[in-house]
């Protein structure tokens, strides 16, 4: 309903959506946290510039295949979750335009 859009689109759908995004991000972290702290430690020295998982998960002194299959988890959720969302809504958006009944109308939407 493109002539709806600024009715639907109001400040708190907008405001609920970016709230959304945000926790989803923060909770998708913090289980990744909890899960690599609660590891045994044998080193407290990081060689690298930044704090990143797989350093982190590399001081471990136990076998970190839990917490190896939890990234991955976490990660094809964080990528496929919004790909599927925008793959979705571009096959909506393509099939209401080729229901257009008039070339023109359809060269338009398309433009």
């Amino acid at each position: 309903n493109p002539l709806r859009y600024s009715i639907i689109m109001n400040w708190r759908v907008c405001t609920i959506l970016a709230s959304s995004v945000c926790a989803s991000g923060f909770l998708l972290s913090l289980v990744q946290a909890v899960a690599i702290f609660r590891l045994p430690f044998c080193n407290s020295l990081i060689e690298h510039f930044f704090c990143d998982v797989r350093p982190v998960l590399d001081l471990a002194c136990a076998t970190p295949v839990i917490n190896d299959i939890l990234t991955l988890v976490i990660s094809l959720l964080a990528i496929t979750a919004p790909a599927t969302f925008l793959f979705v809504s571009y096959i909506l958006i393509i099939s209401t335009i080729l229901k257009i009944a008039s070339a023109e109308g359809r060269k338009k939407a398309f433009a």
